[in-house]
């Protein structure tokens, strides 16, 4: 109601203070800890198990060098899976008229 010492019809409340200092404490208190939590693993532990993948057996690739054992790169053979859509992409009407409509100068063909 008007006039009382919760009024605040003419501007704010005159008696005012910090009603979340606890939380304002609680709030640093955590960030303290989640640094030193971060600090403590880098520290002591290995931050490229955050990124790195893992094989069938689960070990960390690229973490410790491999004793003892060839290493292997397994890759697509693409020109085995692209060749035949590349092909017919290029050699239907429909490759003809998407590549027909491209300009080109007598520079470029030089």
């Amino acid at each position: 109601s008007k006039g009382s010492g919760k009024d605040i019809s003419g501007g704010p409340v005159k008696n005012r203070h910090c009603t979340d200092l606890i939380c304002l404490i609680i709030f640093i208190l955590h960030w303290g800890a989640f640094a030193a939590i971060i600090f403590a693993g880098l520290k002591d532990g290995e931050p490229a198990k955050l990124y790195l993948p893992r094989d069938f057996k689960g070990d960390y690739c690229d973490l410790e060098p491999l004793v003892g054992a060839k290493q292997l790169l397994r890759t697509l053979n693409v020109t085995a899976t692209v060749d035949e859509v590349a092909k017919q992409l290029i050699c239907s009407t429909a490759g003809e008229n998407a590549l027909s409509g491209i300009p080109v100068t007598t520079a470029q063909m030089a």
